[in-house]
């Protein structure tokens, strides 16, 4: 299984902190660490997703609950057992990428989606142009 890149300064850092007391002290000290690495390659899994194709369909572009949903927005909570990739919710060609730092409200809040940092992603899709926000 793929690991996300996000997951390597992590998993560096685990390792580093599981050799040393292992080489040092005994190999008992590193089970945290070695405990901590693990947990880090898991959260960062990315499975392959077996997606459909069909024109003008729109996916999910997270795993995770569905917390809200309007026209033109649904929020999706993602907790700590669902895969922390998210995808591109079309097919299509990326026009722009636009990051806006913010805070890290609780996602079910009402300001959260305005307030919290994220990421606007505009994509050129067959019939038009989409518009998310990871």
């Amino acid at each position: 299984m793929k690991v996300s890149p996000h997951a390597w300064p992590f998993a560096a850092s685990a390792l580093v902190a599981a050799l040393v007391p292992g080489a040092w002290v005994h190999w008992s000290a590193a089970l945290p660490a070695i405990v901590f690495l693990l947990f880090t390659l898991w959260f960062f899994r990315d499975p392959e997703r077996d997606v459909p194709q069909d024109a003008g369909l729109l996916v999910s572009p997270a795993d995770g609950t569905i917390i809200g949903a309007r026209p033109d927005r649904i929020s999706i909570f993602m907790n700590v057992f669902n895969v922390h990739v998210c995808r591109a919710p079309a097919a299509g060609k990326v026009r722009s990428v636009v990051h806006h730092p913010g805070r890290f409200l609780a996602a079910w809040r009402d300001e959260a989606p305005e307030q919290n940092e994220r990421v606007v992603v505009d994509l050129d899709v067959e019939d038009g142009s989409l518009r998310f926000t990871l």
